[in-house]
């Protein structure tokens, strides 16, 4: 990360008037010159940087250290190769000095290696007073989320004894997920905080370096049903969030396998993965029989795989030979 971690240390450089910022930059053990250019960027700001560096163990050793040390009231994610916009920052600031919140909703963009932005998400959502948790889990039911957009109340992590799983990829999902069980009142402040670099070489996002990592989105994934399944009794818009949340990224990985041919996965890791989840899954895997392949194509396509266990089924071979290439062109698949 030493191509960007100065560009985002910097953006964090709010002006002198605002209070109350603390960051916490962990160094996973990186082999390059991150590890001096934040030890730069702290000795220049002492008030605002702090360094903690340790040994690699990957995004979730990252997390669960910055938590144990962070001393703030809210606390936030910014990847290394990301950047906030200051003005932005500096909004929020003022806000949280005031709010008494569970969760901060903000916006985000998707930026490439330019600093063009390429998309924008927006969420417009009631502003200037606090939303219930029926409120908040109802209005972004249908899409769930992101961690560009979420600040937590720091102390509702600890009081669930909030844990990242260490030593692989993809736990930024965690992150959206069990915390969210902790959520009884929200605020929404209409800025454009994070800046979200996507088409980097070797993200998580990058369709190769997904594929080596199949087995570590599917950990996740596990990981995340567990903590569903050992929540208890809920609220009832809370629980419907969840399980919409936990739907979606279960239709993902099974898509991955069945629609997604350019990753070229095994079909038996598809198996394994079923099977466990049947096993730990409960309603979530009955539920997916009901999932389509497409908002728009009423296509089974779990429910036809597991009625045909040892090949893709005809129907959705098709889907993934002719249409799915289609919408793909069209950017809708």
């Amino acid at each position: 990360m030493e191509r960007y971690l100065r560009s985002c240390l910097s953006s964090l450089l709010v002006s002198s008037h605002s209070v109350g910022l603390e960051v916490l930059v962990v160094n996973d053990g990186s082999r390059d010159g991150s590890l001096a250019v934040a030890r730069e960027m702290a000795a220049a700001h002492p008030d605002v940087f702090r360094v903690i560096d340790k040994p690699n163990g990957n995004y979730g050793s990252c997390i669960n250290r910055g938590l144990a040390e962070a001393s703030g009231r809210y606390v936030r994610v910014l990847d290394a190769d990301d950047t906030y916009d200051t003005a932005a920052l500096e909004s929020l600031l003022e806000v949280l000095e005031t709010v008494d919140v569970d969760l901060v909703v903000t916006d985000y963009v998707k930026v490439d290696d330019r600093g063009m932005v390429t998309a924008r998400h927006v969420r417009n959502l009631p502003t200037g007073r606090d939303m219930t948790d029926d409120e908040i889990f109802g209005l972004v039911m249908g899409e769930k989320l992101e961690m560009h957009e979420i600040t937590y109340r720091t102390e509702n992590l600890r009081r669930i004894g909030y844990r990242q799983t260490e030593g692989i990829s993809f736990t930024d999902q965690e992150w959206t997920f069990l915390p969210m069980t902790t959520v009884r009142t929200a605020r929404y402040v209409p800025v454009v905080l994070y800046r979200y670099l996507v088409g980097r070489v070797g993200q998580t996002v990058d369709p190769a370096a997904s594929h080596r990592l199949q087995s570590h989105a599917e950990r996740t994934m596990m990981a995340q049903v567990a903590a569903f399944n050992a929540c208890g009794p809920m609220r009832l818009a809370q629980r419907g969030y969840l399980v919409a949340h936990l739907l979606a990224n279960l239709n993902f990985t099974y898509r991955s396998y069945l629609v997604y041919s350019y990753r070229s996965l095994p079909l038996e890791g598809l198996r394994s993965f079923d099977n466990a989840l049947r096993e730990a899954g409960g309603e979530l895997y009955s539920l997916l029989d009901d999932e389509t392949v497409h908002p728009r194509i009423p296509l089974h396509f779990i429910r036809l795989w597991r009625q045909s266990r040892n090949e893709v089924p005809l129907l959705l071979r098709l889907y993934r030979s002719i249409l799915f290439p289609i919408l793909r062109w069209f950017g809708k698949g």
